[in-house]
């Protein structure tokens, strides 16, 4: 067996995220099981009653309060993925937590949603939360189609199809559960749906999230939870495991069509398999040697892999007097080697508990790391190995401190396990990545770095996270993983520099005119034209030819003059000073044509001098050769007309000359509009006469002039200036230094900067709007897709109150009190049930006068044009009170202190309360105004009361769900 050869069912992990007990991220989970961290949490009996739990079950004598806690599970960014508050209160956490990481994981395989066309597969399963279904359903009264809604929201085994809809992921989608294996049955499924063709990328894994979140557990001898709060996996004291909290999930793609992509590969799944113990042991939750035997050797052979190579196995290891011994009997009869103590052993829940669906991806994920890292974390817990074990006669020893990992020859090599509860069995075979080909030395281009989030805020958070990472690795290269794998929003951010440093320089300064906000509507862009220096424009054709970004255009353009003028393409850059205002011509025109093909697209052209005949040839009225022709035709006869203005009979001859050459061309109709400078307005048939240039012959070219006739022209165009221009003029700036529409950018400062400047104009209109086409930037560069930071969610508490919690464990024990129904405001519900009923009555009052009495406050008002509700509000004003009228409308809007919503869309109310700033030191009064005053349509009672129910009573419902 050629142990190093591709079977061609290899999958590639291209993309991780996860949260862990003590690890918000997979950077901290890996530094935390590398230097031995142990990350469950001992809670007081303070913070379990703050948490929830009941008084008589952590004051019991056998309850260990011991829990692997994930910090902010409770947080949620619903904001980002479109949810209200109050969808996002009653989706159950595992949901949540589902969301954030699909994004973050397809963010760091640089595939996030909506910048690929690959059907992307989901493939998940979190542990059932009956707990939290119950609570969500018996908090409050609901009517037939708000359960609907909370059953979708909290049910589990929706999350991957709710996922799927919300970030349009167009492949299989199915949650699975198979007990503690589930996040790695996950995988395995995952990998056939990938290597099947069913979706080009997937994402797989698990989560378990219990309630209350800080718990711990009661102590049974013989069950599968420890004695002390402590995982002793393979040690001779072991007693269990502990409970613990998590998500992990990996993106996986064929092996081949990544490295095809030059993604990035943190190892490859070279086989996997999965089955059932069936009724081979003692009882339904007991493991089975057999079974486990058989699904080891089938990820073997599916892999091709000899056992001899693989160097670590991530064990199932819980820690239980039953499981560890059963485990190494196991992958002691799998290997069947005959080497003794070669291969590492270990179990990631000595740190981190065990996650149950979440178990499976907690260990994979930490063995990838320990491939990519080339490191062997420690076991914890292990001061006398279990003799039950037998390890001196296994090829296992027990990994008790962090080390090197390192093979003579060959590709390192892992196993992972997951047994569930249940018999079903997985493991899977890593490999380590493939070594990366060399990329071709990119020290000489510059390059252009890009950010773009939704809010101002979070896009400063990404800067930042930005900053620290390439300070953390100097060497990165990540510009094309910011332009390829992220996803565009609209507060936007660039920098073309040539230098890291130099790029982290300038973003520290906060320099405002790298900033954009890009709207729907692209802002019209303008290419103008002017005539450039021929030695200029030949040392400027000589940068763009040797620039990898731009080399096609200009060596294609090139060769095309060369032959269209008989002279070799060398010769034509020698020779500038012969060929008048060819050279200016050519490098406009090609760096035109450059930047189509990246995607900015001129609304209109215009230009001065020979800079006019650069935009009538991209706009079409005559071809490449024809307008060479013409270029040197004019050069000659402007040669001979200088120092000889004056002379009319010879500019009447050189114009005559100039006609006959036009003559010759077929003129016709632009295909983009072209502004005639020097006229200030768009020309169109104008430009097919041999008139319209024969005139042009000879004239003044008064800079200042015809730029002023442009800028009026052209009001509100992004304007690009492809020739110098004087500052008097106006407000000519480098892309770079552009920060209004009103400006107008220059590509010209020097040939060595030319490609930077190309980069910083791409960048200025990326940050408008403008689609730029990232894969023909950088389809000359080699590049590669890196790891890098991820999308800094807004996220908001969504915890539950401790008595709610408090209340349902009553409530499933039997013990319901008064309570069942707890409110916000601390009332309870009557035992008596002679307090039942009660019979509401209204409390008459003077608006006016009532609202003097009153300290001064922010009055939300529901407000119509009724002259009566005019003259109120002034009131209020008038009693020194804040007011936010809101009015009727088609849609949400805001001008001022006045909005406008659309009384059917709740939506719009949710959008209308996160909008306003609410004074933290005055209270919040609504009025609502909408009936007061309306004539019912006597004609029709049903249509009136629809309008009453519509502006009245579904307005407030809607109101009070948006308020929550």
């Amino acid at each position: 067996m050629n142990e190093n050869a591709k079977t061609g069912l290899e999958v590639a992990i291209i993309g991780m995220s996860g949260a862990f007990p003590g690890a918000k991220n997979l950077e901290q989970f890996f530094h935390n099981v590398k230097n031995g961290v142990e990350s469950i949490s001992f809670f007081s009996e303070k913070e379990l009653e703050e948490a929830g739990v009941a008084a008589e079950a952590y004051k019991a004598k056998n309850f260990v309060n011991a829990k692997g806690h994930l910090e902010e599970s409770d947080y949620f960014d619903n904001n980002f993925f479109g949810y209200t508050p109050n969808e996002a209160q009653y989706m159950d956490p595992q949901t949540r937590l589902l969301h954030e990481h699909t994004w973050k994981a397809l963010e760091d395989a640089g595939y996030p949603p909506g910048t690929t066309d690959d059907a992307v597969g989901v493939y998940v399963g979190g542990r059932p939360h009956f707990r939290w279904e119950a609570l969500s359903m018996s908090v409050g009264a609901h009517n037939g189609a708000e359960e609907f809604e909370i059953a979708h929201l909290n049910d589990k085994d929706l999350m991957s199809t709710r996922v799927s809809y919300k970030l349009h992921l167009t492949g299989p989608s199915y949650t699975l559960f198979t007990a503690c294996s589930t996040s790695l049955v996950a995988v395995h499924v995952a990998c056939q749906g990938v290597l099947s063709g069913e979706c080009d990328l997937a994402v797989a894994g698990g989560v378990s999230v219990t309630s209350p979140l800080k718990n711990g557990y009661v102590y049974q001898d013989g069950m599968i939870l420890s004695s002390d709060g402590h995982c002793r996996a393979f040690d001779a004291e072991s007693s269990g495991t502990v409970v613990g909290n998590g998500i992990g999930l990996v993106i996986l793609k064929r092996l081949d069509d990544a490295l095809r992509d030059r993604d990035h590969i943190y190892a490859v799944i070279k086989g996997s398999a999965i089955n059932n113990d069936g009724n081979r042991k003692v009882g339904y939750t007991a493991p089975s040697v057999d079974g486990q035997v058989e699904v080891i050797r089938a990820a073997h052979r599916v892999a091709r892999v000899d056992p001899a190579t693989i160097g670590y196995v991530e064990a199932h290891g819980t820690g239980t007097a039953l499981g560890d011994p059963i485990e190494v009997k196991a992958l002691t009869r799998a290997f069947q080697t005959g080497r003794k103590n070669y291969c590492g052993l270990g179990s990631v829940k000595t740190n981190i508990g065990h996650l149950d669906s979440a178990a499976g991806i907690a260990g994979l994920i930490k063995t990838v790391l320990a491939l990519d890292n080339k490191c062997l974390p420690p076991t914890l817990h292990v001061s006398r190995p279990n003799q039950n074990l037998e390890l001196e006669n296994t090829p296992f020893f027990l990994v008790d401190q962090a080390t090197a990992w390192v093979r003579p020859e060959g590709p390192l090599r892992a196993g992972v396990s997951s047994f569930g509860v249940g018999g079903t069995n997985a493991h899977v075979v890593l490999e380590e990545a493939p070594a990366s080909g060399s990329s071709r030395s990119r020290t000489q281009e510059s390059r252009l770095l890009v950010f773009s989030a939704k809010s101002e805020a979070e896009l400063e958070r990404a800067t930042d996270d930005f900053v620290a990472f390439v300070k953390q690795h100097p060497g990165a290269d990540i510009a094309y993983t910011l332009q390829m794998g992220r996803a565009p929003f609209s507060y936007r951010r660039y920098v073309a520099c040539s230098a890291m440093a130099d790029a982290c320089a300038a973003l520290a300064q906060n320099r405002p005119q790298a900033f954009g906000l890009a709207k729907k509507a692209v802002p019209p862009i303008a290419f103008v034209f002017s005539e450039l220096g021929a030695e200029e424009a030949a040392l400027l054709y000589r940068a763009g030819l040797q620039s990898a970004y731009c080399r096609d255009e200009f060596a294609a353009l090139l060769q095309q003059a060369s032959e269209a003028v008989g002279t070799a393409g060398a010769q034509l850059l020698d020779a500038f000073s012969a060929r008048g205002q060819i050279m200016s011509f050519l490098f406009q025109l090609a760096a035109a044509k450059w930047l189509q093909r990246i995607g900015v697209q001129p609304a209109a052209v215009a230009g001065a001098g020979s800079g006019e005949y650069v935009a009538a040839c991209l706009a079409g009225v005559f071809s490449v050769e024809e307008a060479l022709t013409l270029v040197e035709k004019r050069g000659e006869l402007l040669e001979e007309l200088s120092g000889s203005e004056g002379d009319l009979f010879l500019l009447e001859a050189l114009q005559a000359e100039l006609f006959d050459a036009f003559r010759s061309v077929q003129l016709s109709l632009p295909s983009v509009p072209v502004v005639s400078c020097a006229a200030g307005k768009t020309v169109s048939r104008e430009v097919t006469i041999p008139d319209y240039w024969v005139n042009r012959l000879g004239q003044g070219e008064a800079e200042s002039e015809t730029l002023g006739a442009w800028q009026e022209a052209a009001d509100g165009m992004e304007q690009l200036r492809f020739g110098r221009a004087k500052k008097a003029a106006g407000d000519v700036r480098t892309a770079a230094e552009a920060d209004s529409a009103s400006g107008v950018l220059s590509l010209v400062a020097g040939p060595a900067d030319i490609e930077q400047r190309l980069l910083e104009a791409i960048g200025h209109f990326w940050s408008k709007g403008c689609p730029i086409k990232w894969a023909e930037l950088n389809k000359h560069l080699s590049q590669a897709r890196v790891s890098l930071p991820t999308y800094p969610f807004t996220r908001k508490n969504y915890g539950v109150d401790a008595e709610q919690l408090k209340q349902l464990t009553h409530l499933l024990q039997g013990k319901a009190r008064a309570q069942v129904h707890p409110q916000a405001d601390g009332a309870t519900v009557k035992q008596n049930s002679a307090d039942w009923l009660y019979i509401p009555l209204w409390t008459r009052s003077d608006g006016g006068e009532a609202a003097r009495e009153l300290a001064p406050c922010l009055f939300l008002v529901f407000a119509t044009q009724d002259a009566a509700v005019i003259r109120w509000i002034a009131q209020i004003e008038a009693a020194g009170h804040a007011v936010v009228r809101v009015e009727a409308g088609e849609g949400f809007a805001q001008k001022e202190a006045a909005y406008t919503v659309n009384p059917d869309d709740r939506d719009d109310l949710v959008k209308l309360l996160e909008t306003l700033a609410l004074p933290a030191d005055k209270p919040l009064k609504i009025v609502h105004f909408w009936c007061y005053g309306q004539q019912a349509d006597a004609t029709s009672p049903k249509r009136a009361a629809q309008q009453w129910n519509r502006l009245g009573y579904h307005t407030l419902l809607n109101l009070a769900r948006a308020i929550g």
